[in-house]
Order: C-alpha cells, then structure tokens, then sequence
C-alpha cells in the first residue's frame, strides 16, 4: 500500500513539474526577449535525459571538449571543432548509480584551478541494495576514463524514496566546495541538524569537514530546511551564494544562502498539498526562518541557475539565468539589492524542458531533457 501510494504521488508530481506537459519542439524559429532577439542552434542532440554540463579548458575557442551526465548513469565525453563534434565518448563511473525515480547521475563541474589539477566533481545518487543516497566524488579522465576516483561526501541516511536528490555543485574563491541535498520526500528531515537531507553542506574542495561551518551537531551543514535544491550559484564578484528550489504544488523559491540561517520548509511555505491543493502550512512567515528573495506560484519547477557576466549579452549582466521544467521557459531575473524588479519568460515550450543553463566564455547554452535532449546554443542576432 505504501509503494502504491508513493508511486500515484510521483505520478502526480510529475505531471505538475511539467513532465505530462504536450511539447511542441519548434528546431527552427527566432525569438525576441527585451534587449535582444535570438536563434536557438542545436550542437549536440541524441542525449538520453541530460542532467548538467562542463566545459573542459581549450585555448583554441573553435575547439571545445565538454562534458554532459545523463541521468542514466552515463559521462559523455565530446570534442567539437567549429560546431562540428568530432568525438562523442562514453564514461562509466566506477560506482552503482541508483537509476529510478528523480535518480542518476546529477551535477558535474570542473574545479576552479582545473587547468592545473584536472578535479572534475560530480554528485549522483548512490545505491546500495534498494537504497539510495546523494553523494559528492571527485575525479580526473586520463585517456577517456575515470582515474582517481575519490568519494567525498554521502548524505548521511540512506532512503528508498526515489525522488527529491537535489543536486546542485557551486565553488566559491577561497577553496570551499557546496552542494545541495534534497528532502528525499521526508520534509521533516529538512528542520533537523541529525540529517543531510534538505541541506546545504559546505566542504572543503578535498572533502575535509571546515572548522567553522555553523552547526556542531552535523559539521558539514551550511543551511537547512531545504525543500529539493536543484540550482546553485556562488556570485564571486558578490561574495554571495543563492539558491533556487522547487516547492510543492507552488511555492518554488530564490534564496540568497547565508551560514547558519534555516530557510523555513517545511514549516513556512508559499505552496500546497500535491495530492489535496491544500496549503503546506497555515503560516508563510516564522521568526528565525527566512523569507525568500522571490516565488513563484504556479510552480515553474526551476532548474539550472547561473548569474550572466559577459560581452556577448552585456545587457543581461548580472541578471540570473534559470530554466522552467514544467514550462519549457528560459527565465532572466533582475535582482537589485536582494529584490527581483524585473522577471522575463522567453521560449514558451520551443525546446522542451530545460534541465540546465550554461555559460561558456560569453556564449549560452541550454540543455533540454527529454530521452532525445539536446545541447543548444542561443545566439543573438
């Protein structure tokens, strides 16, 4: 009765975040935002529901090496010269994924000092027996395979629930790694320091606990009460780290992370019951519990989050980039002393769902996931 029950729920949370959404794929359009009109360029397709992307360092800007996880447990390795991919590996980490549900292979970015060390991070969902739990490792490729392959972090109980993993990775400049831990569907977890569920956890790049994370009770715990973070940024001009999460049936929420703060779920919250419509909870506010900076009801079901810095859109420095799942949208906030004065929805369903935004040098990209996703640029006209 119980597996019933969970299962009928992941149904329902599916079609609501978008996954029962009647995509029309339009390959071929322009499109016009405020500052600019662009044209989607397709560089890659045939991807197998593409999770996230890194670039991996090239000095010649007509070659690229990247990248991709699909979330069925696969690294692909591509190399493309002028828009032409010239090689298309797959990777095989040397671990059990748990591929069910929300689960697989989530995040990968190279370290910040990659040029020098090579460190390529990665969270996924381990498996051990029917169980399940988010975890951060870190590797080098040398020959296109994993060497050096070194476990950094694993949530601290395992569960059988197949959904809510998080994951986002974010480095700031002082050698801290931070990744974030969904609630796994058991939202009482997200207000207890016991758990690693509902979490930020910050660590150093090697995976050594830092002395002065907040919380001695579990001391890899940056900030809780976490619903199922799935972006992640840390704006290094800013000193700042935000967050985006999805809520339940409404209730998404931009957050601006900082150490110690409990950010309220499930205790306050702007969303309703999946199966019942009704409110989460009877309050939205609580003293020592933060507000959002943003959220959005309906839900979006945001996904990817990065903060534009380049010349190739210059109007939108500074201003978030983040995708729509449920809704097939590209979203461009712009945040002015921790307020949101401007939201712009762009694409409307054109590509798909968008799991992931990615810049790399001044250009962006999107991923679309679908069993045949695609890696887009979008370029201005």
């Amino acid at each position: 009765m119980k597996n019933y029950l969970l299962y009928l729920l992941l149904i329902v949370i599916a079609v609501v975040s978008g996954f029962g959404y009647s995509y029309v794929i339009d390959k071929s359009f322009d499109f016009n935002s405020e500052h600019y009109k662009l044209k989607p360029k397709v560089i890659i397709d045939e991807l197998n529901h593409p999770w996230a992307i890194t670039w991996l360092e090239s000095e010649n800007k007509n070659h690229q090496e990247l990248l991709i996880t699909e979330r069925n447990g696969d690294i692909l390795y591509f190399s493309i010269d002028n828009n032409k991919i010239q090689k298309r590996i797959k990777i095989k980490p040397p671990v059990e994924i748990f591929q069910n549900g929300q689960g697989g292979l989530l995040d990968i970015k190279t370290h910040p000092n990659y040029s020098k060390n090579k460190w390529i991070y990665l969270t996924y969902s381990a498996k051990s027996a029917d169980k399940s739990a988010t975890s951060l490792a870190r590797f080098r490729i040398k020959d296109y395979k994993i060497k050096d392959w070194q476990l950094l972090f694993t949530d601290n109980e395992w569960s059988a629930t197949p959904i809510h993993f998080g994951s986002n990775i974010a480095f700031d400049n002082k050698g801290f790694v931070y990744i974030t831990i969904g609630d796994r569907g058991r939202r009482y977890t997200a207000q207890s320091l016991k758990y690693s569920k509902g979490k930020v956890i910050r660590l150093h790049d090697d995976g050594r606990l830092p002395k002065d994370n907040p919380f001695s009770e579990n001391k890899a715990i940056y900030s809780y009460g976490h619903r199922n973070p799935q972006g992640l940024w840390f704006d290094n001009k800013k000193q700042e780290l935000w967050l985006h999460e999805h809520g339940p049936r409404g209730g998404d929420e931009l957050n601006l992370i900082n150490k110690g703060n409990n950010y309220g779920w499930p205790i306050i919250s702007y969303g309703n019951e999946y199966l019942s419509n009704l409110p989460v909870s009877k309050i939205t506010h609580k003293k020592g519990m933060e507000q959002p900076i943003h959220y959005w009801i309906p839900s979006i079901a945001p996904s990817g989050l990065l903060r534009y810095q380049g010349d190739e859109f210059t109007l939108w420095n500074d201003d978030f980039l983040l995708g729509s799942l449920k809704f097939g949208e590209l979203v461009r906030l712009r945040v002015i002393n921790n307020k949101v004065i401007k939201e712009e929805r762009l694409l409307e369903g054109k590509l798909g769902r968008i799991r992931a935004i990615s810049q790399h040098n001044d250009n962006l990209f999107i991923l679309t996931d679908s069993i045949k996703g695609k890696l887009i640029q979008l370029k201005s006209l």
